[in-house]
Parts: C-alpha cells; structure tokens; sequence
C-alpha cells in the first residue's frame, strides 16, 4: 500500500494550504477516503468540521460507502464529512445581501429583460439579435413571427434579413444563451462590464504598442466563453462591438433585478468573494478543513479557497502527480495537455 503524500516544499503551497497524493493503485474513491483518515486531526471518523469539495454526486456516494465500512471495522462511529459540489460549496460560504433567483428564474428574468428592451429599446433588440446571427425586423413587428417565420436557431437567418421578428420562442433561445453566458462569465469572476473594460484596454495596447498585461491576460481567458457562446461571428471578428452589445442588455436586467429586489446567484457569489464577504468558518456548518477534488477548478472557486485559506481553513488539495500543478496545487492543464503518453502494444 502506497501511502498518501505531501507535496515537495519546492512547490511553495500556500501556509493554509496543503497538496496530498493519490494512491493511484487505488480507486478513486478509496485513495480519497485515505487521504481523509490519514490526515484526520481530532477523535477517530469524527469529521463533522471537515467538508470535500468533488466534482459530482456519484463519488460522494461512493466516499460516504467507503467511510461507513472504514468505521465499521474499526468498530467506531462515524460522523460524515459535508460532502459538496462547487455549487453547494459556495452556498456554504456565502450569504447573499438578497434573495437569489433559482436558475429557472434567472432564465426568466433574462427573457423579461429581452422583451422589455423590443418593447422599449426596438435598436437594442436588433442588435441583440444581430449578435446571435439573426436580424430582428423592425419596431413594430413585435411578436408578430412566428416560430417558423423565425426558423432555426443553429441554420441562423442572414444578418441582412427582415424576414424574423423576435418572438417567444426566440427570446427563450436568447434568454438561455445569455444565463449561460453570463454564469461563465461570472465564474471568471468577470461581468460583462469588465470583459468589454479588458477588450478596450487590450485594443488600445495593441494600437499604442504598451504591453497591457493584466486587461490582455483578462481578455485572453473571457473570449474562450464568449467565442463558445457564439458572440464572435463567423469571420472572427466584432468581439468588441458584440460585447458591448450584450453588456448594454446586461445592464437593463441588472436594473430589472434591483428593481424587484432579488439578485443572480452566480453574480452574487462573484462579488461576496472578490469582496470578501464570506461566512465565518464557525457559522458556515463549522468547516474548518476543507478536502479538494477538482482538476480545473473555475477562478471563482480558486478565489473562494483562497478566501477561506485566509480565513484560518486548512484547504488540502488532492491531485495524482505533483508533476506540472501550479502554487495552488492544480494541474497546469497546458502542460498536460501537449504530454505524450506511450502505449505499449502486446
């Protein structure tokens, strides 16, 4: 049996921070719930302050089944660990300043700022829908298309066309592709402001000839999610014009929110963690050892353990290899993904 490790100190982890290695000879499950008893601090299988961070409910089921049989044969009690997604981790943390929208109810919200922006912004619209590859008609059409006038999302309409007017079904389309969008975005920890702020600051230095390091890095990492999202048309370009485009829509469902008192949960999360407005350890279900199963964790979750690591929570990483991980102790996926692995063939 291969017992489970630190990292080497050359990886320079932060003080709360620590890197444990799976036993890669082991299942997955199995090497994790080592890791937990290994590293246990305090009465034997009481893990009631400990809380793991997995990508999925199957490998929670399957850590709770393994420490159930752990205690059982060591003839003592367990109390569970939390076990959590991302999601579920940050609702742990975080108390919202407003009540949240379900996403059901995000969708919606999107869907009513679409019609409120035809109804009252018609030159708005347009270009709303201009960005997704179709062209609403003119102010009055209204609803007036029908689904099949409209046609089908994925063949688009030519930007040049009169032929669609923006119906239900194609605010609903729109409205799914914005909450997507936006929740992306928001992971990034990034509003549709401060991507179209990172795009204007990379421009201007590429057209001053400065280096822009920061807003560059930025952009680099937000145009993944909006080129995913559709937002760069087909030739690759009007990143900016769409962007701008879309943070206008953007700010009128803000104001639709602020109005009804409510707010977005992913942007909620965003700006309780880059304001550091976190629970207390104690009042947040008594965690104070956090367990991490995450390959690629998205960069409001990293600012989240970081938060935590600050706030007295050991944070422990797991990973396969502490080849290629970065200080945080996740693997660099650029590395891994140009490394060649040699089958040998029988």
């Amino acid at each position: 049996m291969r017992p489970s490790v630190s990292a080497p100190s050359s990886i320079h982890a932060p003080a709360s921070r620590s890197i444990r290695v799976l036993d890669s000879a082991r299942a997955l499950s199995d090497a994790l719930c080592e890791i937990l008893v290994a590293h246990h601090r305090g009465a034997p299988f009481d893990f009631g302050r400990t809380m793991v961070l997995v990508p999925g409910g199957r490998l929670a089921g399957a850590l709770e089944r393994n420490l159930l049989a752990r205690a059982k044969d060591a003839g003592q009690p367990l109390i569970a660990p939390s076990i959590v997604t991302p999601l579920m981790l940050a609702s742990r943390f975080v108390e919202p300043e407003r009540p949240v929208l379900t996403p059901l109810a995000s969708r919606l919200a999107w869907r009513e700022a679409l019609e409120r922006t035809q109804a009252e912004d018609p030159a708005l619209a347009d270009e709303v829908a201009r960005v997704f590859g179709v062209r609403v008609g003119g102010a009055g059409k209204g609803d007036g298309g029908s689904a099949g006038e409209a046609g089908d999302e994925a063949a688009g309409l030519d930007a040049g066309s009169d032929a669609a007017a923006m119906d239900g079904e194609m605010r609903a389309r729109f409205a799914q592709r914005m909450h997507r969008m936006a929740a992306e975005i928001a992971a990034s920890m990034h509003s549709f402001d401060s991507v179209l702020e990172a795009l204007r600051a990379e421009r201007e230095g590429a057209q001053g000839g400065d280096a822009v390091d920061v807003a560059a890095g930025d952009s680099a990492e937000t145009r993944g999610v909006t080129e995913s999202r559709g937002v760069v048309d087909s030739r690759g370009g009007h990143t900016l014009r769409n962007i701008a485009v879309l943070a206008r829509l953007a700010a009128r469902r803000d104001a639709l929110l602020e109005a009804e008192g409510v707010a977005d949960r992913d942007a909620a999360l965003r700006d309780a963690v880059a304001g550091g407005r976190l629970l207390a350890p104690d009042e947040a279900h008594g965690a104070d050892r956090v367990v991490v199963l995450l390959a690629d964790p998205e960069p409001v979750q990293r600012a989240l353990l970081e938060r935590l690591g600050e706030s007295g929570v050991s944070v422990e990483v797991c990973v396969h290899s502490v080849e290629s991980i970065d200080r945080a102790g996740f693997p660099q996926l650029g590395a891994w993904e140009s490394r060649r692995f040699p089958v040998e063939r029988s």
